[in-house]
């Protein structure tokens, strides 16, 4: 089980076929709720279907009620944004590194429709962020699609 990347690595190499590990997607977490650790606990879950997490953080607003994964590869890594969507039950939303004011408000996700712009342009004009291929705003679905157990739906503005 340790070593699920490599094995989905040396298949892709075999049959040309593109796997999450061959993607080599970096994916950071932001927590767009009150809930305390529930981006530590979407990482978890996330990195046992064998994504690369970037970073975990808490978003700008924190009153997200629906899921929205940003995709900012221009559609290059398919194999890891149908991952994100499967197991975060949530769609992605394909945002450019380039003219991100013009995107604003073309997005939806809920109550996200791009009004979270400082955590995603964070993302557009921080070479920081450059090697993030997927950014994950976590909404309140999160908790009753079950990333969440009852022992740590607690609220927090501390933990991610």
């Amino acid at each position: 089980l340790g070593k699920y990347k490599e094995i989905q690595a040396a298949f892709s190499a075999m049959t040309g076929t593109p796997t999450v590990a061959s993607e080599q997607a970096v994916v950071d977490i932001e927590n767009g709720t009150t809930i305390g650790g529930l981006g530590t606990q979407t990482s978890t879950m996330l990195r046992a279907a064998g994504l690369t997490i970037g970073g975990i953080r808490n978003a700008t607003s924190r009153t997200q009620t629906s899921t929205v994964i940003y995709d900012l590869t221009n559609g290059a890594k398919l194999v890891t944004k149908a991952a994100l969507e499967s197991a975060l039950h949530a769609s992605a939303v394909a945002i450019t590194r380039t003219n991100t004011s013009a995107q604003k408000g073309s997005a939806s996700g809920g109550n996200s429709t791009l009004t979270n712009a400082t955590d995603i342009e964070r993302y557009m004009s921080d070479t920081t962020y450059s090697t993030v291929d997927f950014v994950v705003l976590l909404g309140a679905d999160q908790v009753t699609a079950g990333t969440s157990n009852s022992n740590t739906r607690t609220n927090s503005n501390a933990a991610q």
